[in-house]
């Protein structure tokens, strides 16, 4: 960063973080305000996505699964983005 050297993983993990960070926060204020009662394709699909979350984490779990799902979703995310970054 000029300041000091750094390992290049910290700048990958930064910007990883950051992409996904600008993502979600674009989803949310673009996408989601814009959700019908009947779904289209990215609804679906974000649907989907958030139940096959919540269901491994419902059989994984299933007395305390209530910050599981969303653990996992964000882990996975970040190693997915990571590894094609």
């Amino acid at each position: 960063f000029g300041i000091m050297t750094v390992n290049p993983g910290l700048i990958s993990a930064i910007t990883v973080t950051v992409i996904l960070l600008v993502a979600a926060a674009c989803i949310r204020i673009f996408v989601i305000p814009k959700f019908k009662y009947v779904p289209g394709k990215f609804q679906m699909m974000l649907e989907q996505v958030v139940g096959m979350f919540d269901n491994l984490a419902k059989t994984n779990s299933p007395w305390r699964n209530g910050f599981l799902g969303a653990y996992v979703f964000a882990a996975g995310a970040f190693i997915f983005v990571g590894t094609l970054f």
